[in-house]
């Protein structure tokens, strides 16, 4: 999470993130897409990684963090050069680690 959230992942989306970089394109895709696809498997297969073997409600919570994290990386980035853009990257972070 320290790493994700960071500036200069926010600024390199070249060399961060693959799925903060193409959600927006792999979402215009058909849903029967083979990327659409594989992007999906992906996802499940991180999310299963955060959980282990672990219950449902544990998925559910992998799932809302995972979310956090992709989502601010995607808003930071949109508006990177203006305050909020670090703001949403330490608020996430704080909703994270329990501090909000």
């Amino acid at each position: 999470m320290d790493t994700y959230l960071r500036a200069d992942h926010r600024d390199a989306p070249s060399l961060g993130c693959p799925v903060a970089a193409l959600a927006g394109d792999v979402a215009r895709e058909p849903i029967d897409s083979p990327v659409r696809n594989s992007f999906g498997r992906g996802i499940e297969t991180v999310v299963a990684q955060l959980t282990g073997n672990a219950m449902e409600q544990d998925e559910q919570a992998a799932l809302a963090d995972y979310a956090t994290l992709v989502g601010a990386l995607l808003l930071a980035r949109a508006t990177s050069g203006r305050p909020v853009s670090d703001k949403l990257l330490t608020a996430a972070k704080a909703r994270l680690t329990g501090k909000v």
